[in-house]
């Protein structure tokens, strides 16, 4: 299961193919959340119409190297990837993660506590002016549903062994959406769509809590 650390993108690319089965994936909103009560990396797809709907507060293009996966036909891109079981009480399942990423109301004190889904904010900083208004959660749902697909990796209930995978995919593959160890995101990297996300969602943030009075 363990990547290498020596692992490139070709590497990484027929890992994933491997590993990623299409018997573990869902459309959200539409399938109901399978309960897997394991631990492991879960993978957020998107259609390639997605990068325009994105675009209207920042521009949102495709980079590479990206890892694309074929789904009935159509290209959708790895734009998100994110682990369960790895935080500070180690107990998420892949369920659990997934149904707070996908049914998670946008409330107040989700904002004031910062307790909103990271991929959530994410895609609502980049369909709204404000993370709960207008509508934000109905935007983010809707996008979910109209241009997204889940896949999953069941892994042991090994902390270490997620982490690892996890830093090494991003560092490697740097899916758009993810900030912490993907080099598009360090500030001495080139413009990309990365780093405008990145201040798009700070941006959308900041003026959502100044609206709150934080």
């Amino acid at each position: 299961m363990a990547i290498n650390p020596s692992a490139n993108v070709n590497d990484l690319t027929s890992w994933l193919n491997q590993h990623l089965l299409s018997t573990n994936s869902f459309i959200p909103h539409i399938n109901g959340i399978p309960n897997v009560k394991s631990k492991g990396i879960y993978f957020w797809f998107m259609r390639p119409e997605g990068y325009k709907a994105l675009s209207t507060y920042a521009s949102i293009k495709p980079i590479e190297p990206k890892y694309s996966k074929d789904v009935d036909g159509i290209n959708y891109d790895l734009i998100y990837l994110g682990t369960t079981g790895t935080g500070k009480q180690g107990k998420s399942t892949i369920h659990d993660r997934l149904k707070w990423h996908i049914n998670q109301i946008h409330g107040n004190g989700e904002i004031v506590h910062g307790t909103l889904s990271t991929f959530r904010a994410g895609l609502g900083a980049l369909l709204a002016d404000d993370l709960i208004i207008p509508d934000c959660e109905s935007l983010v749902n809707s996008f979910l549903k109209q241009y997204m697909i889940v896949f999953w990796i069941e892994y042991p209930d090994n902390k270490s062994l997620i982490d690892n995978d996890e830093e090494k995919l991003i560092k490697c593959i740097m899916p758009l959406l993810n900030l912490k160890n993907n080099p598009n995101a360090k500030t001495n990297a080139k413009t990309n769509s990365t780093k405008e996300y990145k201040l798009r969602r700070t941006l959308v943030y900041k003026n959502s809590k100044l609206r709150l009075g934080i």
